[in-house]
């Protein structure tokens, strides 16, 4: 009723891993999410499939979520669905706006979850499984962003080759590189520094510890 086939096969969030294993494998999970968007199956305006975007972390090709993420967050995109079904026409804009109309019609913020999407993926992480405490990292879209707990503060720094750097690098946290494309919120929590590098080509190497 408000998502298709494609748009719900996503939805387990709690065992990615289970999902890759009934479709086939890693490999066939990562072709199939390259379909699900090059065919332009994704909904950013409802719940269901809002997260797809960063699963390409389970995959052997983790830059390819932060390419899909910039584009979503910064570039004009057709838009085919609404909260209840596939629209005759697609609209093409940027999906978030500033401006008091500032998401696509119809798109189902629900207690502020797009809202929530959207600053998640600016700041560069996303928790992919509610509940859980493992983060994916993503590209920040800011040059440095401070994060107050209640008790320590963390501070993230990225720097860039160009405008069209939108790659990550490298990272490095208190100095020590990190390898993963995810991160423990506990570890956010611990507050210290982040370090972010990007450039234009995809690093196709970081990421896959």
């Amino acid at each position: 009723y408000e998502g298709t086939l494609w748009q719900y096969r996503w939805f387990v969030p709690f065992d990615i891993h289970g999902i890759q294993g009934l479709l086939g494998g890693k490999e066939v999970f990562e072709n199939q999410l390259d379909y699900f968007f090059e065919k332009e199956l994704f909904n950013i305006g409802n719940q269901p499939d809002i997260q797809v975007p960063y699963l390409y972390a389970y995959t052997n090709s983790p830059w390819k979520t932060q390419k899909v993420v910039n584009t979503l967050l910064n570039e004009e995109t057709n838009n085919w669905y609404g909260t209840h079904k596939k629209w005759d026409k697609p609209l093409t804009r940027k999906i978030f706006a500033d401006d008091p109309k500032g998401y696509i019609k119809e798109m189902d913020d629900d207690a502020g979850t797009m809202s929530a999407w959207y600053v998640w993926s600016a700041m560069g992480f996303y928790p992919v499984h509610p509940g859980d405490t493992k983060m994916v990292i993503t590209t920040p879209q800011f040059d440095r962003i401070n994060i107050q707990f209640p008790e320590t503060q963390l501070e993230i720094k990225v720097t860039k080759t160009s405008a069209k750097a939108i790659y990550i690098q490298q990272v490095k946290i208190n100095g020590e590189e990190w390898n993963s494309c995810f991160i423990d919120f506990n570890q956010l929590a611990k507050g210290g520094k982040i370090s972010i590098e990007l450039g234009e080509k995809p690093n196709h190497n970081w990421g896959l510890n």
